[in-house]
This record gives C-alpha cells, sequence and structure tokens, in this order.
C-alpha cells in the first residue's frame, strides 16, 4: 500500500561502504592534488594583500572540478552508480519540494543569518567573503568559485554520494541526512562555532529536500541561491 507512511530504503551494506571509501578518496584526492598542483601555477604572487586566501579560490574551483571528474569516473561503476540512482523514483506531490517553493525559504534563512551576525559581531557581511572580495582581482572569480562551482560539486557530493550510501547503510533517511550534514558541517574548517551551526542546519534542511525531490537539481539551485546571498551583505 503506498503513501501510508515513511518509506525504508534498501539496505546494501557492500556498495553502501564502496561508496564511503569512494567518497574519503575523491575528496582527498581532489583537495591534497588542487593544493599541490594550484600554487606552482600561480607562481610567485608575493605583494598580493592575504595571498593566501586569493590562493584557496582557485584551489577551491580546482577541488571541485577535479572532485566532479572523480565522481563522474567512480560513477562508472556499477555500485556507485546504483548509490545515485537508488532514491530517484518520483516523490508523492514533487510541486512541494521543487526549488521555485523553497527559495523564499533560503532567503529568509539568510536574512536571519544576517541579523544573527550583526547582532553578535556587529557587521552583516561573512568575514570571508569581504577578504576575498578586497583580495580578488574581480568579484567575478569568488563569484564564480563559491557561488557556483563550489555548491555544485558539494550537492553531488555530499547529498548525492555520501548521504546515498548512508543511507544504503542505514536503510532510513534521517541518520543519513544528520551524518551527512554534520560531516558537511565538519569539512568547512576555520569557520567559526557559529557559523558551523548554520551549515550543520543548512545541510540538515538540504539533506531532506534532496530526499524528499529524489532529486539531486532541486539542492544544488538552494545551494547556489544560498551561496550567491552570502555576497549581498559584503556588495
Amino acid at each position: 500500500m503506498t503513501g501510508s507512511g515513511p518509506q525504508r530504503e534498501t539496505r546494501d551494506p557492500a556498495a553502501a561502504w564502496e561508496g564511503v571509501a569512494s567518497a574519503l578518496l575523491i575528496y582527498g584526492a581532489a583537495y591534497l592534488i588542487a593544493a599541490a598542483v594550484v600554487p606552482r601555477l600561480l607562481g610567485d604572487a608575493s605583494g598580493r594583500p592575504d595571498d593566501g586566501l586569493y590562493r584557496s579560490v582557485f584551489v577551491l574551483i580546482a577541488g571541485c572540478i577535479g572532485g566532479a571528474l572523480l565522481v563522474a569516473a567512480a560513477a562508472r561503476r556499477p555500485a556507485i552508480r546504483a548509490i545515485y540512482s537508488s532514491d530517484a523514483a518520483p516523490a508523492k506531490g514533487p510541486r512541494r519540494w521543487s526549488a521555485a517553493v523553497h527559495l523564499p525559504l533560503i532567503v529568509a534563512y539568510q536574512v536571519g543569518v544576517w541579523a544573527v551576525r550583526r547582532a553578535v559581531t556587529g557587521a552583516a557581511e561573512d568575514p570571508m567573503i569581504a577578504r576575498l572580495l578586497d583580495t580578488a582581482p574581480t568579484v567575478l572569480l569568488p563569484l564564480f568559485a563559491i557561488g557556483v562551482v563550489g555548491p555544485m560539486y558539494e550537492e553531488f557530493f555530499w547529498r548525492g554520494l555520501v548521504q546515498g550510501a548512508l543511507l544504503r547503510v542505514f536503510g532510513s533517511a534521517l541518520p543519513a541526512v544528520l551524518l551527512t550534514s554534520a560531516l558537511f558541517a565538519a569539512s568547512h574548517i576555520g569557520y567559526p562555532p557559529l557559523q558551523q551551526f548554520y551549515m550543520l542546519c543548512f545541510g540538515a534542511y538540504l539533506g531532506l529536500v534532496r530526499h524528499a525531490s529524489r532529486s539531486l537539481s532541486v539542492p544544488i539551485c538552494l545551494h547556489v541561491a544560498w551561496n550567491l546571498l552570502l555576497f549581498v551583505p559584503a556588495l
């Protein structure tokens, strides 16, 4: 009988742990390679203010693109491909989980974050975004890296591969979403605790949207909107 309650997903520990191992290898390899290669390609950028932050933008872009290519390569394996397609069946009432319906919630959430940050720190803008805008030669570079490339890769990686693999480990969406969101927040090393708390809540929200919509395009659109809104107070 359909529609009678939450549907438990099929458990497949073997495929799931292959997905988890692949995720760890992809995440580590992409950023280690990017961190090793990008500085050599940039050469000596001394004299540029906040040179380390400037380089980190290029590391982010290279890591995301490299990670996306590794995800695509891993998806050629049947076990990994099955993780992405395991919950691809249409959901009941899909319009409730469309990007258009949830975009106002993203805007409201981000406005709330601005208000809390202003109350706590005295400024609404994200300090890292403000520094990037001061450092980058053009605003288009951080907009492209953080506003577009980063969210797309993170959703394919976290909500696609990691959450999909954990869904098969637990056979239930809630622990998979919660653990994925905790790992997602922890991956943002260097952020203050309040910012990591925002990321934890935002990651859980995207995970629920991913599971309910049965689509990666919805959390990708919402994540892109969220990251682009990060720039508004600093512009």
